[in-house]
């Protein structure tokens, strides 16, 4: 689930119920955390289960057996999956954040989880960081599990399942999403020149550097871009401002 930020108390509540459920069944609860590399998604890791603990009268449950494990988004992925690193510590707000922890060890840079989206092989490496955060608790064979579960369970509800009635829904509620994803397509496809579209210019900090950099004119954003990203017209990964690349006047 997500929790758009600091965890707001139903979803710590619904942890907590969770939690209670585990508990009385013998196991042991895990929590398993993912959130952006910058100061405000450490803190927030960091601090969740005193979040935990200042619901703990209100629920009669302590979070003492549960085990919370931020899996993502580490230094460790980052430079595994060389994924990119932002050059500031804005946040949301514009304001820079102010960490001097946080700066001695990582720099003035942070890393947001929307970097996993840049292509395929960041969104393979996103589910492998998923995957194996889970499976280090329900073992590597855990979705082959899941599968014979589910085959069980259809199995067990075959007089539903080949109900004409069920078949006749999925059609209808399938044919209602393919709807509306085409509805949202055209409103993509409107032309692009109904919006200003400003020319950024974007540059290479090295003489071998393979990448780009480049920051939006409206929020200041810092982004990189591949060499045939040049002369393309993209959004801004923030604040979807239209942004024209262009390299830099004088550039390589």
């Amino acid at each position: 689930m997500n929790s758009k930020g600091w965890y707001p108390i139903l979803l710590r509540y619904h942890i907590a119920k969770l939690s209670i459920k585990a508990e009385a069944r013998g196991l042991t609860p895990v929590l398993l955390l993912f959130y952006d590399h910058d100061p405000a998604g450490l803190k927030i890791t960091s601090r969740f289960r005193k979040g935990l603990r200042d619901i703990s009268r209100s629920v009669d449950w302590y979070p003492t057996n549960l085990i919370i494990e931020r899996f993502g988004l580490n230094k460790e992925d980052i430079d595994r999956y060389g994924l990119t690193w932002i050059e500031n510590l804005k946040t949301g707000s514009g304001r820079e954040a102010k960490d001097p922890d946080y700066v001695r060890k990582y720099g003035r840079r942070k890393c947001e989880s929307n970097a996993l989206f840049k292509n395929d092989e960041t969104l393979e490496a996103g589910e492998r960081i998923c995957r194996d955060a889970i499976e280090r608790y329900y073992g590597k064979d855990a979705l082959e599990r899941f599968g014979e579960k589910e085959k069980k369970a259809k199995e067990s509800l075959s007089a539903v399942y080949e109900n004409p009635l069920w078949e006749a829904l999925d059609e209808n509620l399938g044919s209602l999403i393919n709807s509306l994803s085409e509805e949202a397509e055209e409103k993509e496809d409107e032309p692009l020149e109904a919006e200003e579209v400003s020319e950024v210019e974007i540059f290479r900090k090295a003489p071998d550097d393979r990448l780009y950099y480049g920051s939006c004119p409206r929020c200041g954003m810092q982004f990189d871009y591949d060499e045939q990203d040049t002369g393309r017209t993209v959004r801004c990964r923030y604040c979807h401002k239209l942004m024209k690349l262009i390299k830099e006047r004088g550039g390589a």
